[in-house]
């Protein structure tokens, strides 16, 4: 059979991840569609608002075959790993084309572009350097960088993109993420091509759900947290963005399972903090250094956590919105807290760290699904482990079980819905 991957987080899924679910399939002419999402925890560094159960349910009714879980050390980590792990996992059950959505779906561009990345020539190296040793952020400093770098190629007679081409495909999220994506298969799976998609309508951050065209993920997720209606009472734009054939399920599951939002962990939040500052017997230098060994906390990022929330701790929105700075995002904010928060230390990225993901684990699936795994798994042969039920795997799914075991645990405070602990958990088969 052949497949085509899809990388999302359907956090919630809109009407335009089901668009972009039926293009793959037309676009790649493929027998099965295939795709790895986040689980309980996402790339921005946050919860999913969905548990990762209700979000593969979303994906197989809205078309999907086979769903996949990316680890939760990829799925709450910067672009670049989030990327490698998708790709990865994609490429080890066999399949050759991702399709991904973009602000510019431009191949040529996004090859060109992360050719460059990837290698990081002397002149581009030099220019990054300086721009962040002057405190600039990162995504500004590799804008500059590039830009400088084409124009002595333009010197050179070198063909190359304009500066507004160049702008346009780093513009956007999902842009920065195919970039990614190119760099990972050129990596570690250089048979891989790939599928850009227009996306249509909101921008990926874009708050707005009064924006035209569909509205994105951030929209409905902001007009669910202002709302204390009943799930028909909320806002006709949230209602008439899910696509009909999840809505039952929103629906059955509204204020039992979700949503969850950032701040539901705060109270665990403060008592790690406490914790770790009665080991340190509260000194500061100790405990910064206990909070280094955590996965993108660097050691003044540290300090910088540890004395705003000594001033002040509210909500752990409230701490991101405080820590952050011109050098320093929110979104690397917020990873580092969800780290500090899920235990995953600078120590455990070497588990990931391979030529290939460590195992492979099944959320959901359809009967075309249930045969595209067969064939992969017998591809496979044992070299990668494809965990369909996680009972006696917890020591290889040790992360992903302690996030989705917290993760529970606040759902069943917030709306007294108790799931099955996640060693019991098998994959929604449809």
């Amino acid at each position: 059979m052949k497949a085509v991957g899809i990388i999302a987080e359907y956090n919630p899924l809109h009407k335009g991840h089901e668009y972009h679910i039926s293009e793959a399939r037309r676009q790649s002419g493929a027998d099965c569609t295939v795709a790895v999402i986040s689980g309980n925890f996402v790339q921005q560094g946050r919860p999913s608002i969905l548990g990762k159960y209700s979000k593969a349910c979303q994906a197989l009714l809205a078309g999907v075959d086979l769903v996949l879980e990316l680890p939760v050390f990829y799925a709450t980590s910067s672009a670049e790993k989030f990327a490698e792990g998708s790709v990865k996992t994609l490429s080890a059950m066999g399949v050759k084309e991702i399709c991904f959505g973009s602000e510019t779906p431009d191949p040529a561009g996004f090859c060109l572009v992360s050719d460059i990345l990837l290698k990081e020539p002397e002149e581009y190296r030099q220019v990054l350097k300086t721009n962040l040793a002057a405190g600039i952020s990162f995504p500004k400093a590799r804008e500059q960088a590039l830009v400088s770098y084409f124009k002595t190629l333009r010197n050179h007679n070198e063909t190359v993109l304009s500066d507004k081409e160049l702008k346009k495909i780093l513009t956007g999220s999902n842009n920065n993420l195919g970039l990614e994506y190119y760099k990972a298969a050129s990596r570690f799976s250089g048979d891989i091509q790939f599928l850009p998609v227009k996306r249509l309508g909101s921008g990926y951050n874009e708050r707005d759900i009064k924006a035209e065209g569909y509205k994105s993920a951030t929209a409905l997720r902001a007009d669910v947290a202002l709302s204390e209606a009943t799930f028909t009472e909320l806002s006709y734009d949230f209602l008439s963005n899910v696509p009909e054939q999840t809505r039952c399920h929103l629906q059955s599951t509204y204020k039992k399972q979700w949503p969850i939002f950032m701040d539901d962990f705060s109270g665990h939040f403060l008592y790690l903090m406490n914790v770790f500052l009665h080991a340190a017997e509260y000194n500061t230098k100790e405990c910064a250094t206990i909070l280094s060994s955590f996965y993108d906390v660097s050691e003044n990022l540290a300090f910088r956590i540890l004395r705003l929330y000594r001033e002040k701790f509210t909500t752990l929105t409230d701490l991101c919105d405080r820590v952050k700075n011109k050098q320093i995002t929110y979104s690397h904010v917020s990873r580092a807290l969800i780290h500090i928060l899920l235990g995953l230390t600078e120590e455990r990225k070497s588990f990931y760290e391979g030529p290939s993901v460590p195992y492979i684990r099944v959320l959901g699936m359809n009967q075309k699904g249930q045969q595209y795994l067969k064939e992969a798994a017998a591809n496979l042969d044992g070299s990668i482990p494809i965990i369909v039920s996680p009972g006696g795997k917890e020591t290889l799914l040790q992360d992903d079980v302690f996030a989705s075991s917290l993760y529970n645990q606040v759902m069943s405070g917030k709306f007294h819905y108790e799931l099955a602990p996640e060693y019991r958990q098998k994959p929604i088969i449809m």
